[in-house]
């Protein structure tokens, strides 16, 4: 039975678990999202939840004119030391721009020095959350699994980076959508009090065009006038024209060749 074992085993043993769940909390306050599986997501959660608390404290004891020692050690002891913060690929600077950032690198641009994660939790994400008890983290789910092993994927970030680029880092026509109708509702809401000093505008130019324009005359009449039908013209029948008749004629009079039918009489003999 495993009465009081809390926790996710995650198929690791102590010392590696360890080392992950430290490596994906420095990852996660120098990013400030990072993508994993829904498990490793869920176990880390607690751990950097008490951070940004620690973190708090020591923020309000640095106002309140007290010592935040202690509370950066407890920090440092957690992330397994006071790692140097890299949020991004140094190689792309040169050694001024990263000396002007607090950097130090050697000649052969390997880092000595720089800002460190704990400095960022206490200083940049804590006060924050200077009025929010608890809740600093949030797990989306992206609806996708990892090939291989199958693992479903999230994004654990903080709360109120809602704003940054993609959770998954591609196109998304919803959030296109969202801006367009936003963009909308502000230009309309802008254009309200402008709209009715507009239509005042048009109204004064139409004022003069009215008044020129003459009164239009009923067409009733002239509509059942028209409608009426020409009576002398439609009694009489169409008379067909000359070439018609004699095409006729020809038609009816039988051939010269064709015998005569029986019940018309013959004419051979003129005594009958």
């Amino acid at each position: 039975m495993r009465h009081r074992v809390g926790g996710y085993k995650l198929g690791r043993n102590p010392p590696h678990r360890k080392a992950m769940f430290r490596n994906l909390a420095t990852a996660l306050i120098t990013h400030e999202r990072i993508t994993t599986t829904v498990p490793k997501a869920k176990a880390v959660r607690p751990m950097v939840e008490k951070m940004v608390t620690l973190a708090r404290e020591a923020n309000a004891a640095r106002q309140g004119g007290g010592n935040d020692v202690t509370h950066r050690r407890r920090l440092a002891r957690e992330l397994g030391g006071n790692r140097i913060l890299v949020d991004r690929d140094l190689t792309d600077s040169t050694r001024a721009e990263l000396r002007s950032e607090g950097y130090r690198v050697n000649k052969y641009h390997e880092l000595q020095r720089g800002p460190k994660v704990v400095n960022k939790l206490i200083e940049d994400i804590a006060p924050r959350y200077e009025d929010r008890p608890g809740g600093y983290t949030r797990i989306v789910r992206l609806g996708k699994y990892r090939k291989g092993d199958g693992g479903e994927l999230c994004v654990l970030m903080f709360v109120g980076d809602e704003s940054g680029p993609q959770l998954t880092g591609q196109h998304s026509r919803r959030r296109e959508k969202a801006n367009r109708r936003a963009e909308r509702a502000a230009q309309l809401r802008r254009g309200g009090a402008a709209a009715p000093a507009a239509g005042e505008a048009v109204d004064e130019a139409l004022e003069p065009v009215s008044e020129d324009l003459e009164p239009l005359e009923p067409i009733e009449a002239e509509t059942e006038e028209s409608l009426e039908p020409d009576t002398e013209e439609s009694l009489e029948p169409d008379q067909p024209e000359q070439g018609d008749t004699d095409s006729e004629a020809k038609d009816q009079a039988p051939d010269e060749g064709e015998p005569p039918s029986e019940d018309e009489p013959r004419r051979d003999n003129p005594g009958t």
